[in-house]
């Protein structure tokens, strides 16, 4: 398993912005992310986002994602995780080919079907 730590970590487009020496001193606001065999993030703990963090706030945050993928490297789904570990919102892709032609989501915590978030071409 590989570490590596950035500034922030971009949910949208699933990357890590701002790659943070591993011997540097940790800022307040940082993203681990956990690489799989293949170098892909199978999971991404983000402490303190910094978009979203008050700045007179002193109480931590951390927020946890993971992603599974197929046999080629496509992202099948990301979840994101509460406090304890608990599934709190599940995103799927589906794929023609190569391209990405929907995302489709739903939170754990309602009692509504999932919706389709977007229908984008992606290569």
């Amino acid at each position: 398993m590989k570490v590596i730590v950035f500034e922030k970590w971009d949910w949208n487009l699933d990357r890590g912005e701002g790659r943070l020496d591993e011997h540097a001193p940790l800022p307040t606001s940082h993203a681990r992310v956990y690489l799989d065999w293949r170098g892909f993030p199978y999971r991404v703990v983000v402490r303190n986002p910094s978009e979203i963090r008050s700045l007179d706030s002193d109480q931590e945050e951390s927020f946890t994602y993971d992603y599974y993928y197929d046999d080629d490297g496509k992202v099948l789904e990301k979840r994101a995780l509460d406090e304890v570990g608990n599934v709190e919102l599940i995103v799927r892709y589906e794929y023609d080919g190569e391209r990405k032609i929907a995302e489709i989501g739903w939170s754990t915590k309602a009692d509504d079907p999932p919706k389709r978030l977007s229908c984008r071409s992606e290569s």
